[in-house]
């Protein structure tokens, strides 16, 4: 988060880490303006359904999905499968507009203030490994 005012900076064109149309996907430091929890793809459709609409823009990779969270969110979080990506690390962010293939793309465009909500996407990482979990 922005330790300022305490406000996640917002998404779209004229952000200062979303790549123009004219740049193409660029490689995006995780740390400053989010984390990224990355999740392999045969558990992310699983993780998006149990989130619902309570999830924030997700990038979609040819291996992985990724949501974005605030900053440090997820520096405690030990789950199997999955890997939370903050300082030093890098991701390709599609432009705002990169929502059709070639991947990556935009599966849930970014939108106004919409970084995910750490505790509902912790609990559903969580579920994956929970016997007997299904989406809902």
């Amino acid at each position: 988060m922005d330790q300022i005012n305490g406000k996640v900076p917002a998404f779209g064109e004229s952000s200062e880490w979303v790549p123009s149309s004219e740049e193409g996907t660029q490689a995006v430091l995780c740390g400053k303006w989010f984390d990224a929890v990355r999740v392999p793809q045969r558990n992310a459709p699983f993780v998006l359904a149990r989130l619902n609409r309570a999830s924030g823009p997700v990038i979609q990779g040819p291996v992985n999905w990724f949501w974005l969270i605030a900053p440090g969110a997820g520096d405690d979080w030990h789950l199997p499968g999955m890997a939370v990506l903050g300082f030093g690390q890098h991701i390709a962010v599609p432009p705002a507009s990169g929502t059709i293939l070639p991947l990556p793309r935009w599966l849930l465009p970014p939108v106004g203030d919409c970084l995910t909500d750490p505790v509902p996407l912790r609990a559903a990482l969580a579920a994956i490994g929970t016997p007997g979990a299904a989406c809902a």
